[in-house]
């Protein structure tokens, strides 16, 4: 890893806490002392920075026994800061491990939630309900031997897709290079298809409710948001763990299944169903795990998402509030478990909410939301293209690309003609899908590329837009006033004018005419005042220039 991104990995809310890079940066920072209050990143990493610049530095970090690095003063910096971070992140990485000792239980039990954990010097884990079905399997007496099956199968995974073994010739010819003996038992068989049953069960989608207030979010501290958080990556990586452990136990017997008959084991289905979930749950582990700035320290999507609308917004499409039917568990433990489901199905890679894309294009994350529109470019479903192509112009106008946004809005487009479900979703407010038309589409493009001072475009696009749109439709005369306005700051006064003229509200015709000519009077303009066809507008002209005289 280069200096830069073990900095990004060290000053991480998601990787360590403030304690141990604090004390880790006390240590490594030989020769410099370091006074930042508790929990101020910006002060730690400006220590940091100041270090980087110190004769303190150079004689740690930029020398190696006693002699110059052979390199110039710019490579001599570049190693200098590698070996630094590289030290720095190890120092974290021992005094987290030092600290994880447990320190003792703790149960919170009172109105409303029950939470059990372990404290540990430097954090607390909470206990939650895991799928006790999959659980109840593997607790068994053949444990030892099911777990040594899955070493072999991921171990011969990981050789073939490095292709150093042949395994595929090596097993048609010679079979198994290990003791099959245990694998063929039909009790070991039947667990692992049950296993793998109850894995495609537990993953399905479940139901949103509907018996409850979704406008009323229950809960929405840091404390819990930071909780979700956490609990939900940690899904999204076990499941994708899991997934991957269990197909490289399918192609285990299915490389067996030529010498030895397995009839509970659909091979191709099954590998087709965990190829997919795979898929599915590596794409979504990378959103999750995207980085952004927040008060300069970098932080998870997934984090950063819950620490703002994350939860109120899950609570409203996934109905969740206070139920009204009677229920024995704790409120806040049964929130949390229908959170992290809502976000599960919603925050999904092939959920048409796209909430990540909306959140990071309503905060302006321009370039991240990028990154996102690029990492699902080419495994999203055709349904979702419309609106990655959508949110991919948005960030392209956000970060100075003008032409590549009105090229990508124009491509979305299409999917309001085709009343597509997901962008349709995108331009309402959540939880409410309404119905869009294409002047309202085209006044929201326009909007975006207007706000990022891309006046070319909002030219082009404009007039595009109206020639789409029939006539008389609703939104021609609001596309017409953004059109009139770039215009005119351009000093195109005969476009400006032929703008007004083709806007059918007589009211917004007669404000933006007295502004034309305000605008070629401010400037002197004389012959363009004079020369200019002003057609059926002449007489508006006239009475605007000429007061007819009073008498007294």
């Amino acid at each position: 890893m280069t200096a830069a991104e073990l900095k990004n990995l060290i000053f991480n809310v998601d990787s360590h806490p403030f304690d141990i890079v604090f004390r880790s940066v006390q240590i490594v920072c030989q020769g410099l002392k370091c006074e930042c209050a508790h929990g101020d990143w910006l002060a730690l990493m400006a220590h940091v920075d100041a270090y980087l610049r110190s004769p303190e530095f150079d004689a740690h970090y930029a020398q190696k026994g006693g002699r110059s690095i052979k390199s110039s003063s710019l490579d001599a910096q570049k190693e200098g800061e590698q070996r630094f971070f590289y030290s720095l992140g190890c120092t974290c990485d021992q005094l987290e491990q030092a600290a994880r000792g447990p320190v003792g239980l703790f149960l919170l039990d009172m109105p409303g939630s029950l939470l059990t954990g372990v404290v540990q010097q430097d954090r607390f884990s909470v206990v939650v309900k895991g799928e006790m079905k999959m659980v109840d399997e593997l607790e068994s007496s053949t444990l030892e031997g099911m777990n040594k099956m899955i070493s072999i199968a991921l171990e011969r995974a990981a050789a073939k897709e490095e292709d150093e073994l042949g395994l595929v010739d090596y097993v048609t010819s010679n079979g198994p290079a290990h003791d099959s003996t245990f694998m063929r038992s039909q009790t070991v068989a039947m667990k692992w298809s049950q296993i793998i049953n109850l894995f495609l069960e537990a993953i399905q989608a479940p139901q949103s409710s509907t018996e409850s207030t979704p406008e009323d979010t229950l809960f929405g501290g840091s404390f819990t948001c930071g909780l979700i958080a956490a609990r939900l990556r940690h899904v999204v990586k076990q499941r994708l763990d899991i997934a991957r452990s269990l197909l490289a136990l399918l192609q285990l017997y299915s490389e067996d299944s030529a010498r030895f008959d397995y009839p509970m084991f659909e091979f191709s289905d099954l590998e087709r169903k965990l190829s997919s979930i795979i898929n599915h749950y590596r794409l979504f582990d990378d959103q999750l795990s995207l980085k952004l700035a927040k008060d300069n320290v970098q932080v998870s999507l997934c984090s950063w998402f819950f620490k703002g609308e994350g939860v109120e917004w899950l609570s409203k499409v996934a109905h969740i509030g206070r139920s009204e039917e009677a229920d024995l568990s704790p409120e806040f433990n049964v929130f949390l478990e229908k959170i992290v489901e809502a976000g599960l199905q919603h925050l999904s890679p092939y959920s048409v909410q796209v909430f990540l894309a909306r959140s990071l294009a309503m905060h302006e994350k321009y370039a991240v939301l990028m990154n996102l529109c690029t990492l699902c470019a080419s495994s999203i479903p055709d349904e979702l293209r419309p609106v990655m192509t959508f949110y991919s112009a948005i960030a392209y106008s956000g970060i100075g690309k003008p032409l590549k946004a009105m090229t990508n809005f124009n491509l979305a487009a299409k999917g309001i003609t085709d009343q597509n479900k997901a962008l349709l979703t995108a331009l309402s407010p959540v939880g409410k899908t309404q119905e869009v038309n294409l002047g309202d589409y085209y006044v929201m493009a326009l909007r975006y590329l207007h706000e990022h001072r891309h006046s070319e475009e909002v030219v082009e696009m404009a007039r595009s837009a109206v020639a789409s749109l029939p006539s008389g439709h609703e939104c021609t005369s609001r596309i017409y006033v953004t059109l009139f306005n770039h215009l005119v700051n351009q000093g195109n006064w005969c476009d400006a004018l032929e703008s007004i003229m083709q806007n059918s509200d007589q009211e917004i015709k007669r404000m933006t005419l007295r502004e034309l000519l305000s605008r070629m009077l401010h400037a002197r303009d004389w012959r363009s005042i004079v020369e200019l066809s002003y057609g059926k507008l002449e007489e508006e002209v006239a009475s605007l220039f000429f007061v007819p005289r009073v008498d007294f």
